[in-house]
């Protein structure tokens, strides 16, 4: 768990699935390049929303989160509801 530290986050937006990569100091020495720190394929839907945000707690307290949407039409935005829902920068 990253304890101490800004994770970023950075989602790409599609119709049916996002793909969040997440990014810290900690995760770019543990992999040696952003390509290979963890990433998550999640629903969109409010089911996936929860499945996204449950593993955001696994990894570091939802404070240290700086989350980038991609604006793809209008699809990014019940995700950037949610997470600003839940005091998440967006």
């Amino acid at each position: 768990m990253l304890l101490s530290e800004s994770v970023y986050l950075g989602i790409d937006i599609g119709k049916n699935k996002h793909v969040a990569g997440f990014l810290s100091k900690t995760l770019l020495e543990r992999h040696g390049r952003f390509e290979a720190c963890a990433t998550l394929l999640f629903e969109n839907s409010r089911e996936g929303f929860r499945r996204l945000v449950e593993r955001l707690r696994e990894m570091a307290p939802l404070e240290h989160y700086f989350i980038l949407l991609e604006r793809t039409g209008h699809y990014h935005r019940p995700l950037m509801q949610y997470l600003q829902d839940l005091d998440l920068p967006v």
